[in-house]
């Protein structure tokens, strides 16, 4: 059972490069739907940017036989000419082309099931972020309880901030206005 891109893009893309999606049994395990929301997509329209992600989180990026130049073609094949986003049934297409490359010695059913098995792998998007050191001259540096000065005045005895409350002169947002509009 296959469907076209879709109408709009169908239209839009010559004969040759109207990709068809065939979608084995053991795809129906993956709900699509939930994986192209979970991944960012909002108002049902995904950026190339979520997609690369997307890709990236989910394994069929892997850097060699699909890299980010591929994702990135891939996403423009199967988005109409003058969209930014992508629809659910791109979405789907664009997994079908990026399944032919990243697994090339498969059949176009097999690569589809093999790029199914990895989405269902996937528990959503991969959080990425950067984390303090644990050496002593960070530690020193960040023990609040050596603040000396004015600085000391801006933390609790247990370390945590005062906020606008720990200042000898609140900023006050109004007066910088004034003094910008008298320049």
């Amino acid at each position: 059972m296959s469907r076209p891109v879709s109408a709009k893009v169908a239209a839009d893309r010559p004969v040759s490069a109207k990709v068809l999606v065939d979608r084995p049994a053991s795809a129906a395990k993956v709900n699509l739907k939930e994986v192209f929301e979970k991944f960012g997509a909002k108002d049902g329209e995904m950026d190339g940017t979520k997609f690369a992600k997307f890709t990236k989180d989910t394994g069929l990026m892997d850097g060699k036989k699909v890299t980010t130049t591929e994702v990135d073609i891939v996403f423009g094949k199967v988005k109409a000419k003058t969209a930014r986003k992508i629809d659910l049934a791109q979405f789907e297409s664009a997994i079908g082309l990026l399944a032919d490359k990243r697994y090339p010695g498969k059949s176009h059913e097999e690569s589809v099931a093999s790029a199914m098995s990895d989405l269902c792998k996937a528990k959503g998007p991969v959080i990425k972020g950067t984390k303090a050191q644990e050496d002593e001259v960070t530690k020193r540096m960040t023990d609040v309880s050596g603040y000396t000065g004015t600085h000391k005045e801006r933390f609790n005895e247990d370390g945590t901030g005062k906020g606008l409350a720990g200042r000898d002169q609140p900023v006050q947002t109004a007066d910088l206005s004034q003094i910008v509009a008298n320049k």
